[in-house]
């Protein structure tokens, strides 16, 4: 199992989603919302070895969200 989880909370209005490629015989979960609860990204991983496989980031925003300054997150990945 691979979860992913972020250091904080986004604003109201802003959303950060991520979604792992799954190697094979694992299932991936999707778009998996970041907060700062630990969630499944990847399941069913086995102990084959694979490389190349992708992680895509999507940063949304309502309009109700506003101007906001910078802001860093910090993600992390867990292999469990």
């Amino acid at each position: 199992t691979i979860q992913v989880v972020s250091d904080t909370d986004l604003p109201a209005g802003i959303t950060l989603t991520v979604e792992l490629a799954q190697p094979t015989g694992a299932t991936s979960a999707g778009p998996v919302t970041l907060s700062t609860t630990a969630q499944n990204a990847v399941t069913g991983i086995s102990t084959l070895a694979e490389t190349g496989l992708g992680i895509t980031y999507t940063l949304s925003a309502t309009a109700a969200a506003g101007p906001l300054p910078a802001q860093d997150v910090i993600v992390t990945l867990t292999i469990i």
